[in-house]
């Protein structure tokens, strides 16, 4: 009975069941047997048939992925959260091997009684498609700056409604030239009129090709840490935004006439310094649901932390000896695997355009900016050198040779103190990131130096953009970090999605820390508070006098 009452609480606070009474919960718990398996213990294996839909009650499952003889974790999930995803689709087969990496107590829902389920509460069939579609997403699609400790709970891309219209020109284009250019080429059998049509087929193909792609490469991400919008267009622009889940102060869903009728949307996440929007996505307010029930989770689960931590203090002042819990290796911080080798990385390295001491890290503009600003210097530097070649072989002769070295001279100063300025220019230009705060360094040459700060703790979103070819080629783009009112900008930096996360896990380092400090003073505050109250019951400790009677006697 009582994993029953657990399991109609946990109901409660799942978005999948949001609007449920407590009665329907408790009939849903009545129907749903309970699995207890200590740690280590296999719940399913990769490969194996899938007529289960698991939501763990108590504990820790990891899931893992074997690729090319290979396993990979796909992350670790905790209470209230689902795995077992190919049960809600018929005849598939498991993708993913479930581990139990503590001891669990999970709820198990056999798939004829989810199909069941949706027959008897239809709004459910809506929040268990996001739960499919986003775990196929979550399967197909790589995510290198997931944290150790996050987990993605939706994923979802633009309605095909707006793919639809923006395939309307290309396809009229096929439609409408090639059936003319292939009469024509019948009726006149003219040669240009063959290479009209080659060259239609392949345009339209193309054109329709890119479109679909450039369609699908937007994603709108939901995670227990962030909300994020990744938007992608092929060889011109790459972008991530991203908000914090505790900087979301409320969202919206806006919707027009078609896409009520089709059940598509925007939802809009409003933050201090502006709004994240997450574009067309289908079943606009169960995602809000969604999202709205992560926020919650959060704020119960710190205040689940907040009432562990006063019960511990508690307990140990009452000389209660209490095993305390401790992390699981699941649970560890995994530092995050810079790969290298590749010519973007080595120029990076020669460059030193990242490096790290004594976990400062400090970013330099990328290369390519420094290319630019030295390429004509560079070049008066090459003509200048030519020149003086051309006069001692006698190539030109408008100077004497003497003139002509004097002059090349004095070129050569003027054009090396112009590039060697550039070069200091750019090396003068720095973003640093410690562990306390961020810092926007720039300075001119004899110049006035310029140095912004900005706590971490302060950080309320961070994009990043790839605004052309040349920087989706080079790897570099600019990283937007929005704090209060002010924001600061790591201009052309290398690789700024691996930026974007390394601030971001400062960010989260940061604010664990602060969180920490906040529940040790607490602690601390407690303790105190106990040992007043528990002298006030027991009376004064002897050799002690009462504060009162000190007061007395003085008067």
């Amino acid at each position: 009975m009582g994993d029953e009452t657990s399991a109609v609480d946990l109901f409660g606070q799942m978005s999948l069941f949001n609007g449920l009474d407590t009665d329907q919960l408790a009939q849903i718990a009545e129907h749903t047997p309970t699995l207890v398996l200590s740690r280590n213990e296999i719940v399913y294996e990769q490969g194996s048939e899938s007529d289960t839909f698991y939501i763990i009650l108590s504990g820790h499952v990891q899931l893992i992925r074997a690729f090319h003889q290979a396993e990979r974790s796909l992350g670790v999930l905790e209470d209230s959260d689902y795995f077992g995803q190919e049960a809600l689709e018929p005849a598939q087969l498991r993708q993913t091997s479930a581990k139990a990496a503590t001891d669990i107590v999970v709820l198990v829902f056999a798939a004829d009684y989810i199909k069941e389920l949706i027959e008897r509460y239809p709004v459910l069939k809506k929040r268990f498609k996001i739960i499919t579609d986003s775990f196929r997403f979550f399967l197909q699609l790589d995510f290198p700056w997931l944290g150790p400790r996050e987990s993605i709970y939706y994923i979802g891309r633009r309605h095909i409604a707006y793919l639809i219209p923006r395939l309307i020109l290309p396809g009229l284009m096929i439609l409408l030239l090639l059936p003319l250019w292939i009469s024509l080429y019948v009726s006149l059998h003219m040669l240009i009129f063959f290479y009209l049509i080659l060259a239609t087929a392949l345009i339209g193909a193309a054109w329709v090709t890119w479109v679909a792609f450039d369609w699908s490469n937007d994603y709108s991400i939901i995670t227990n840490r962030r909300v994020l919008f990744q938007e992608k267009i092929i060889l011109i622009y790459d972008s991530r935004q991203e908000v914090p889940l505790d900087a979301v102060l409320a969202d919206d869903v806006t919707t027009s006439q078609i896409g009520r009728w089709f059940d598509f949307g925007d939802l809009i996440i409003r933050t201090y310094t502006g709004a994240i929007t997450l574009p067309g996505i289908s079943m606009p307010s169960e995602v809000k649901v969604l999202l709205d029930n992560r926020r919650q989770r959060a704020n119960i689960r710190a205040q689940r932390n907040k009432r562990q931590t006063i019960r511990s203090t508690i307990r140990q002042h009452l000389g209660i000896d209490e095993e305390m819990p401790t992390e699981s290796s699941s649970e560890e911080a995994i530092k995050p695997t810079i790969h290298t080798g590749t010519l973007p990385n080595a120029l990076s390295n020669l460059f030193m355009l990242r490096t790290e001491v004594n976990g400062v890290i400090t970013y330099r503009t990328h290369w390519f900016i420094l290319l630019s600003k030295v390429a004509l210097p560079s070049l008066l530097l090459f003509l200048t050198l030519t020149l003086l070649i051309a006069r001692l072989v006698n190539a030109v002769t408008f100077l004497s040779i003497p003139s002509t070295v004097l002059l090349c001279l004095l070129l050569f100063l003027i054009f090396g103190l112009w590039e060697l300025y550039q070069y200091v220019d750019w090396s003068n230009d720095r973003y640093i990131i410690t562990d306390r705060e961020l810092i926007d360094v720039y300075k001119r040459p004899l110049g006035v130096e310029q140095k912004r700060t900005a706590p971490l703790e302060n950080i309320l979103s961070i994009d990043y953009e790839r605004p052309n070819l040349i920087h989706l080629i080079l790897n570099f783009g600019t990283v937007y970090i929005r704090i209060g009112e002010a924001s600061l900008t790591f201009n052309n930096v290398f690789n700024p999605a691996d930026v974007q996360r390394e601030i971001f896990e400062r960010f989260l380092s940061k604010k664990l820390q602060k969180q920490q400090q906040s529940d040790a003073d607490d602690q601390r505050r407690l303790a105190e508070w106990l040992e007043i109250y528990h002298q006030e019951v027991t009376g004064p400790v002897a050799g002690e006098e009462n504060p009162d009677d000190e007061e007395e006697e003085n008067e």
